[in-house]
């Protein structure tokens, strides 16, 4: 593969993997903010459970139609579907952007959700574009999935900085009567357009820079009919040397995409793929873990803009933590996944990411001390973006250690399968992980709960998460067994 069209086709893969974090995560700051402007009988406090619906809402549009993508990327082509996906996801993100009701934002999330096909195409693709070439393939999925974690970062940071861009940069707005209207009746609308311009520049490059990898497939396919109608057909009949022949050259042919042509047992194969005690055991892992950081991710931004328990912090602020943290990431991430993983190896480097990535949240409530004791806002910025930066670091270690783990515990056939039935779950987990933790904030700050003040709230949330870290490391301790049990190597 000539690296000029390497380069082009992995740079449009990362892109797309971007484009479709943004879509994902960009709501989690200003998610609290939308449900007050969209209904207004709610408060800081009281605003939780509403936006964990909102943002579950596309995890669980997601769910529906994961399944169906896969099956018209197998017959319609995987650019078809990223293409499709892209541009719907630009289209849903401004209208999204343009709620004028609660309901309305509902119902264009949960479109976003549903045509949210990226994910599951971009890692198919980022495995055939090397042609059976493993070491194009290890990096091209290395670099996607990691695109991937640094949109998770970036996205919030995005949607924080230009949400009501009225509020936050009043003299950018100044004699501009299109622009101040449009924004002070869609408060919104900006980071969706952002989000919404990112899709179609994607979708743009993938026109210009990916091949269509189906149709490597096909061509096997018709290769491998084509070699036994002529070995049927040969007048003298076959010997056996002809037939051995045949064989050898059919093996040539499938081998490069193994699993990929004999597919006519599909029903079945899904049987072995969960009677596999250590993929089973993965899975269920990956989901439990997908839930806990989730509720993490919007948990924060809840706790953040309240002013009873939290620290009254505006979008603006959040994304300034968050693009702190997004640079600490950028700086650590690399070197600390490798030292983790080859002084620990996949199983434990698991156990590690979780025990160091998520139970030290715990010390989130800090913060809240600190604004009380009358420390500078720099201070405390600064204080929660290396708490999070970090976290993402270690979190992000156990996602990728997570994956090599799961992906080598089935056969190279079984991996699209067992990847699509992964994603469905992890997309139910992600939709329970918003509603979650918006009920956390809202019992937590609420007036009503009688095992702590409201404005110790915060300790009730991130305790609350802690103890959830800590079950999941014991979780992870467990999983090492299964790990064990399939010698999985390092590399």
């Amino acid at each position: 593969m000539q690296r000029q069209s390497y380069v082009g086709s992995v740079g449009a893969l990362c892109l797309c993997s971007l484009a479709n974090a943004f879509v994902i995560v960009s709501i989690f700051p200003y998610a609290g903010y939308m449900v007050l402007g969209l209904l207004p009988d709610t408060t800081p406090e009281s605003v939780g459970g509403y936006a964990g619906i909102l943002s579950s809402s596309f995890m669980l549009g997601r769910c529906g139609t994961a399944y169906l993508w896969g099956e018209i990327a197998d017959q319609k082509g995987r650019i078809f579907v990223l293409q499709c996906s892209l541009i719907l996801s630009a289209m849903f993100s401004i209208l999204f952007g343009m709620s004028t009701s609660f309901f309305m934002a509902i119902v264009w999330r949960l479109c976003l959700g549903l045509s949210s096909a990226v994910t599951s195409t971009t890692k198919t693709l980022a495995s055939e574009i090397g042609h059976g070439d493993e070491e194009i393939e290890k990096q091209a999925m290395g670099l996607v999935v990691g695109m991937r974690s640094w949109g998770f970062l970036l996205g919030p940071a995005v949607g924080g900085l230009l949400s009501q861009p009225i509020q936050q940069y009043p003299k950018h707005f100044e004699g501009n009567r299109f622009q101040s209207k449009l924004f002070g009746s869609f408060p919104y609308l900006l980071p969706n357009i952002a989000v919404a311009v990112t899709c179609l520049l994607a979708a743009i490059l993938v026109s210009f820079t990916l091949s269509e990898t189906l149709d490597d497939d096909n061509q096997k396919k018709k290769s491998h009919r084509h070699l036994e109608n002529s070995t049927n057909d040969d007048d003298g009949g076959d010997t056996e040397d002809d037939v051995a022949s045949s064989n050898e050259q059919t093996k040539l042919l499938v081998a490069p995409q193994e699993g990929l042509i004999a597919n006519q047992d599909e029903p079945e194969i899904l049987v072995p793929i969960w009677s596999r005690k250590p993929t089973q055991a993965h899975m269920i892992f990956n989901w439990i873990f997908s839930f806990v950081v989730t509720v993490i991710d919007d948990g924060f931004p809840l706790f953040t803009i309240s002013s009873v328990g939290g620290l009254g912090f505006q979008e603006k602020d959040i994304g300034q933590v968050l693009s702190l943290a997004g640079l600490i990431f950028a700086l650590g991430q690399y070197a600390t996944y490798h030292t983790i993983i080859h002084r620990f190896g996949v199983s434990q480097s698991i156990t590690v990411g979780c025990a160091l990535g998520l139970v030290p949240l715990s010390l989130i409530p800090v913060s809240v001390w600190m604004m009380r004791d009358g420390l500078s806002k720099w201070s405390i910025l600064l204080f929660l973006s290396m708490l999070i930066g970090l976290s993402k670091i270690l979190v992000c270690a156990c996602y990728s250690s997570l994956a090599i783990a799961t992906n080598r515990s089935v056969p190279k056939q079984q991996r699209a399968k067992m990847n699509g039935i992964l994603l469905i779950g992890s997309s139910i987990a992600k939709g329970m992980g918003p509603i979650f933790a918006g009920f956390l904030v809202f019992v937590s700050f609420s007036k009503t709960t009688f095992c702590i003040p409201p404005e110790h709230g915060s300790i009730l949330i991130f305790g609350t998460i802690g103890i959830m870290g800590l079950l999941t490391t014991r979780l992870a301790v467990w999983l090492e067994r299964a790990g064990q049990e399939m010698s999985l190597p390092i590399a």
